[in-house]
């Protein structure tokens, strides 16, 4: 996986990561639900599922990061006392806000788009294939 439970550390405290493992299948569900909000909102444009593959230091640490906030608000949807400041939604949105900013190209990364080429286009919503056929 793209993210695990030792990457969750990163936003939240052991105490709370033990709490949440009460909920079975909890913390998997999460990352999971996270790794489709990324792949969702990048696969458009971005080549995300190579990234997706990676795992240790061979990761984006950004995307890392992103996917990480994404999958702690998922937790808190299981168990909202984690997140009685609110700061964990705030950092969701946060996140959200960031893949759309790096979907319209307002960010700039370094992941792989994809190769335009004939057939390809549908991808991004039109095919010259297709524009060029009389009907």
């Amino acid at each position: 996986m793209y993210i695990n439970e030792n990457d969750l550390k990163f936003a939240l405290h052991s105490q709370e990561i033990t709490t949440l493992k009460r909920y079975s299948g909890a913390v998997e569900t999460a990352i999971n639900a996270a790794i489709h909000t990324v792949r969702d909102n990048l696969s458009q444009i971005y080549d995300i599922d190579l990234e997706l593959t990676k795992t240790g230091d061979s990761r984006k640490v950004s995307l890392v990061r992103l996917t990480v906030h994404i999958a702690v608000w998922y937790l808190c949807v299981a168990e909202p006392l984690v997140d009685q400041d609110g700061k964990k939604s705030y950092l969701y949105e946060k996140a959200l806000e960031e893949l759309k900013s790096i979907r319209k190209g307002d960010i700039l990364t370094d992941l792989p788009k994809y190769e335009d080429k004939p057939g390809l286009g549908a991808r991004y919503g039109f095919s010259e294939d297709i524009q060029d056929q009389k009907f």
